[in-house]
């Protein structure tokens, strides 16, 4: 189960088999095979996650990666609605959103995407890191 931190009201009840928090108010709730993108603050389901995808944490974003077992990745909203679909096998790689925008890795080289996707730096880089 989950409690708030602001007033030890419920948000989840003992009902689940794992829990992730993902930030920006949101985390991840299983419940036998299903997984569900949950509000932190309400306790209410906003989607589900299907089984084999990694949903990548928010943080403090608005935005972030979820991928599957074959490393298709898809940019998602907090609703876990999708912004965004990477060409299948085109990404190697992907770090967190910071500031609204991502090192995506594209081979062995690196570049840095907005929230739509768009490329805002074309891989060209060995490494890449947002400061």
């Amino acid at each position: 189960g989950v409690f708030s931190m602001v007033d030890g009201a419920q948000v989840a009840p003992f009902a689940y088999d794992a829990i992730t928090f993902l930030g920006s108010e949101r985390m991840l709730l299983q419940r036998g095979e299903t997984r569900y993108l949950v509000d932190e603050t309400t306790g209410e389901s906003v989607n589900t996650v299907a089984k084999g995808i990694t949903v990548m944490p928010f943080g403090v974003e608005n935005r972030t990666w979820r991928f599957d077992e074959k490393k298709n990745y898809a940019i998602i909203d907090q609703n876990g609605q999708v912004l965004f679909t990477a060409p299948a096998g085109t990404i190697t790689k992907v770090k967190n959103f910071r500031n609204g925008v991502s090192p995506v890795q594209v081979g062995k080289l690196w570049g840095v995407v907005d929230g739509q996707g768009r490329w805002l730096v074309q891989p060209q880089y060995d490494d890449l890191d947002l400061v």
